[in-house]
């Protein structure tokens, strides 16, 4: 029994260890930006990444919000930085791209990977529609912009349908005029590998094996018999000595009964009777039927 539950505890520990922890991207993470390609203001702290599209330059109004001391770039530089066509940042007719941020990276993955983040979308502009973007493989995904913020931090993820290496990018864009900072915050971009087929024969393997486990467990208290009596230890029909596997686990019997014991035990009444003028006979402890005799006086 004990070499099938070692199987069994090897079984889920190894399946788990490659089923269900979520693996930190190869290249990089936001934490800092090692790994990753830089375009206009970026920075990186307390794991996360925060990109603007405030202009560095003294005297400019949005100087103030700038946080690294680069300018945001020109917004043709930031599409061709992700492999964008020309004017696809624009929203609209009138709500055309002219100056963002940007930070790309490439890493492997698989089919059936997890890529996910959370991101927050600030802006101080009250005109035009500055907003923040994803960009994967070559698709750009909108994440927000300035009338609809979602100022409160959201989570993302998507499930890669091809294997190889892959693209992923994010930016924030001036929109139209160039005053009115918005910025876009990162942190906890994660890949979750898709379990390998092995992986995932291993881990069934493990439940099969807590399966047999447990019909096992059950099958042996069942040809022990009933316990008789609701007391939480109460001794089985007895086959020898009494001794530790001779006794009822508390676990097999509902809190129920374990109050409805103990109350049972506050009310018994312990009482010595002593016969008078009957030396030589021998004291009975009584507690309402259990009886223990004493050495004779």
């Amino acid at each position: 029994m004990k070499e099938l539950v070692r199987k069994m505890l090897a079984a889920l520990a190894g399946a788990a260890a490659i089923v269900a922890v979520p693996q930190a991207l190869a290249q990089a993470d936001t934490g800092s930006l090692v790994g990753w390609s830089v375009l206009g203001d970026v920075v990186a702290a307390a794991g996360a990444i925060t990109l603007t599209n405030a202009y560095a330059m003294p005297g400019d109004p949005d100087a103030p919000f700038n946080l690294s001391g680069t300018s945001a770039a020109d917004i043709a530089a930031v599409e061709a930085g992700v492999g964008l066509a020309a004017f696809a940042l624009d929203l609209s007719d009138t709500e055309v791209g002219t100056e963002g941020s940007l930070v790309s990276q490439s890493f492997a993955a698989q089919a059936g990977d997890t890529v996910s983040f959370s991101w927050q979308f600030s802006t101080l502009d009250t005109d035009f529609e500055d907003h923040a973007f994803a960009v994967l493989n070559g698709e750009l995904i909108t994440l927000a912009t300035r009338s609809a913020p979602a100022a409160a931090e959201r989570p993302f993820s998507i499930v890669l349908t091809q294997s190889g290496t892959v693209t992923l990018a994010f930016g924030v864009v001036d929109t139209t005029d160039f005053i009115g900072v918005s910025s876009l915050s990162v942190s906890e971009l994660v890949l979750t590998p898709v379990p390998e087929p092995g992986a995932a024969l291993l881990l069934l393997s493990g439940l099969g094996l807590l399966g047999v486990a447990r019909r096992r467990l059950s099958a042996r208290w069942s040809s022990d018999g009933p316990a008789t009596g609701p007391e939480p230890f109460r001794r089985r029909p007895s086959r020898g000595p009494v001794g530790a596997r001779q006794l009822r686990p508390l676990m097999l019997y509902s809190w129920a009964e374990v109050l409805m014991t103990l109350q049972r035990g506050l009310r018994m009444a312990v009482t010595i009777v002593v016969s008078r003028g009957a030396v030589g006979r021998p004291l009975r402890l009584s507690t309402n039927g259990l009886h223990a005799r004493l050495p004779r006086l």
